[in-house]
This record gives C-alpha cells, sequence and structure tokens, in this order.
C-alpha cells in the first residue's frame, strides 16, 4: 500500500510538488517497488501467486515485466547452476569464451561494473540491455509466454505514460528514463 499510494499520491501532485523533485520520489519509490516485486515472486505477502502478480503486473519500474523478471529470478535461485556465467541470469562472472571474443571496451565495462561504483552506475544498464536482448531472443523463438508479458507490460507501460503526461504532467522520456 504504501508503495502504490506514495507512487501515484507523488505523480499526482508532480506539478504542485515540481517536476524535478517528483521524478526523485518516483524513482526511489520505483526502488521499493523493485524489492516489492522480489518479494512478490518469493511467496510474500500472500502465499497466492496469482495476487502476487497482480500486485507485481503494473509497470511502475519500465525494464522488466513482473513475468519475465519472476522466470528470470527464480532460474537464478536453481543452485546448481548458481554464479555459472552461462547459466544464471543474473551472474556478475563472465565465461572464459565470453570474456576472450569481448572487445578492450566491453572489458573495461565489465571490470568497472564489478565495482561498487560500476553496480550502481553500469548495472542496470546492463541488467536493461541483457533483458531487452533476452525478450527478444524469446520472442524470435516464439516464446508465447513471454510476447505474451512484454505484450501486457508494453500495453500498461503506454497507458500509464500517457495518464501521467496528461494528468500529472510528466512526459513519457522524463518518466522512461528519470524514474524507469
Amino acid at each position: 500500500m504504501a508503495v502504490y499510494g506514495g507512487w501515484f499520491t507523488t505523480a499526482l501532485n508532480a506539478r504542485t510538488i515540481g517536476i524535478p523533485l517528483a521524478i526523485s520520489i518516483l524513482a526511489a519509490l520505483s526502488c521499493l517497488y523493485l524489492s516489492l516485486k522480489h518479494e512478490l515472486l518469493h511467496g510474500h505477502p500472500t502465499r497466492f501467486p496469482l495476487l502476487n502478480a497482480l500486485f507485481g503486473v503494473a509497470p511502475l519500474a519500465v525494464w522488466f515485466p513482473y513475468a519475465v523478471y519472476r522466470e528470470s529470478h527464480l532460474r537464478h535461485h536453481n543452485d546448481a547452476h548458481l554464479t555459472d556465467p552461462d547459466l544464471d541470469p543474473e551472474s556478475y562472472f563472465v565465461s572464459a569464451e565470453r570474456w576472450r571474443g569481448a572487445g578492450p571496451a566491453v572489458r573495461f565495462l565489465l571490470v568497472i561494473r564489478n565495482t561498487f561504483f560500476g553496480r550502481i552506475v553500469l548495472g542496470p544498464w546492463f541488467s536493461i540491455a541483457k533483458a531487452i536482448m533476452s525478450a527478444l531472443t524469446q520472442v524470435a523463438r516464439g516464446n508465447g509466454r513471454i510476447t505474451g508479458a512484454w505484450a501486457l507490460h508494453l500495453a500498461l507501460l503506454g497507458l500509464l505514460a500517457m495518464w501521467l503526461a496528461h494528468r500529472c504532467g510528466i512526459s513519457p522520456a522524463l518518466f522512461i528514463f528519470g524514474v524507469g
């Protein structure tokens, strides 16, 4: 309730409190929303996956549909493959083969990504790029479940972006790149 209430209250009052401050608050609340999504897929606050999915489907954090994140994150918890760079979707390790195939610029970014600064600044961009590439691959392979999850997410994202623009004065670009 606090995440949703805070998010929509901030959005509805964005013009009053000022767009820059509202974007900052929305970004912080979107981070909390991502934490909520993590708890939802692990069976909290309810034991009912469908109810938890309904709580997680809103695109308050732009880049990850709940169903796609749920599948990927639960795959990460497959302990037999934890930290295996080719099988764990959340691993920060890179296989020797991928390292050899990466150019100097990519290697530099990977090294920086594994620092505290890099995990905070570069980590989200690596995650976003990986999610988009994975989505395109899954759609190309004809994975209907993933395609449907992205279609629903993009439709809801479009509706939310239009509502934010018309009702709250927050442009879609500012929402996607400032809050996302």
